[in-house]
């Protein structure tokens, strides 16, 4: 059993809890649904209600996961996309250079989502942009986006 922070994605991740693709990006509808149920029940600390969200936005390790399952995923014409989410800025980017350009090895087509709670940009906002935007694709400007959450 791990013993780190909900939300710490400095550690490895664990396949356990994966669907039965063990992460691979197969397409199936039930594959995603249970990568995601182990997503929320791992990484995004339990429930909102009982637990705080965590303060910092650490990615390396989300990154070289999805580097690995695009490794092992098979070549099959379907385009490669890779959508990042984030509400802050990424503490720990000065680590992705080698992520990002297995990214590009493996020609996966890099999106970023910044979502924010207000209609006003706010200094925040803008620093998850700025860290958020070396990880997308060119053109940076056509595949980053800051949008309202409410």
């Amino acid at each position: 059993s791990q013993s780190w922070a909900p939300g710490d994605s400095r550690q490895a991740l664990s396949p356990t809890g994966l669907g039965t693709s063990e992460g691979r990006l197969t397409g199936s509808p039930s594959e995603v649904l249970a990568d995601l149920s182990f997503h929320e029940s791992n990484f995004m600390g339990g429930s909102v209600v009982t637990q705080p969200t965590p303060q910092t936005t650490y990615l390396l390790a989300g990154l070289q996961k999805a580097v690995s399952l695009f490794r092992t995923s098979p070549v099959d014409g379907r385009k490669r996309v890779l959508i990042i989410v984030t509400d802050g800025e990424l503490d720990d980017k000065d680590k992705y250079q080698t992520a990002r350009a297995e990214l590009n090895q493996a020609q996966v087509m890099v999106f970023g989502v910044v979502v924010r709670p207000f209609d006003t940009h706010t200094v925040l906002d803008a620093k998850a942009q700025e860290t958020l935007q070396p990880l997308v694709s060119d053109p940076k400007d056509g595949h980053i986006v800051n949008v309202q959450v409410d």
